[in-house]
């Protein structure tokens, strides 16, 4: 059907999903600062994602406000709002406790359990808004996640009929077509 050639874009999403497929190995859950902003209730309630799973989680009172500050978007655009960072972070860690009673998780011991983050891929640098919230002193800490490897300079991309899938994957797999 077509090419893609590897873009900032591409590169930037490409490091979201090693990102994601990093939180699943490592039990970090993780949520986007826009549906942060689209979704956080008075209640102090997140629901992050694992995997499939989703899991709310009960967010302590003292950094509610940190977290309704950080995630309101940097521009004014209202349908291409930028973000401070990509993603809020949860540990999964032994400390976590399932509360069968609220159907949430809540955490046995104090931060740092919870985390921003930021991910780069490459040798991308903080943008000007990131260099400001260095400057301040946030109670949830920050980390950079730099994806480094190398992306093909181009991808194929191929539109095939849903009814017609199974054949056409046996004729890739006979010519070894298949590069996965």
């Amino acid at each position: 059907m077509g090419k893609l050639e590897v873009s900032k874009e591409l590169k930037g999403d490409f490091g979201e999903l090693c990102f994601k497929h990093f939180c699943l190995k490592n039990r970090f859950a993780y949520i986007k600062l826009e549906d942060i902003y689209q979704s956080f209730t008075p209640k102090d309630m997140l629901t992050f994602k694992y995997g499939f799973y989703r899991i709310p989680v009960a967010i302590p009172r003292d950094v509610g406000e940190e977290i309704r500050l950080i995630c309101r978007p940097s521009n004014s655009k209202e349908f291409q709002p930028s973000f401070v960072f990509d993603y809020l972070t949860v540990a999964l860690n032994s400390d976590f406790v399932f509360d069968d009673q609220m159907k949430t998780y809540r955490q046995t011991t104090p931060m740092p359990y919870l985390s921003w983050v930021e991910v780069k891929y490459g040798t991308s640098q903080l943008t000007k808004n990131q260099e400001a919230i260095k400057k301040i002193k946030t109670k949830i800490p920050v980390r950079v996640f730099r994806v480094l490897g190398k992306i093909p300079d181009e991808i194929e991309v191929r539109d095939d009929d849903f009814h017609e899938i199974n054949e056409l994957i046996k004729k890739l797999t006979q010519k070894g077509t298949n590069s996965w």
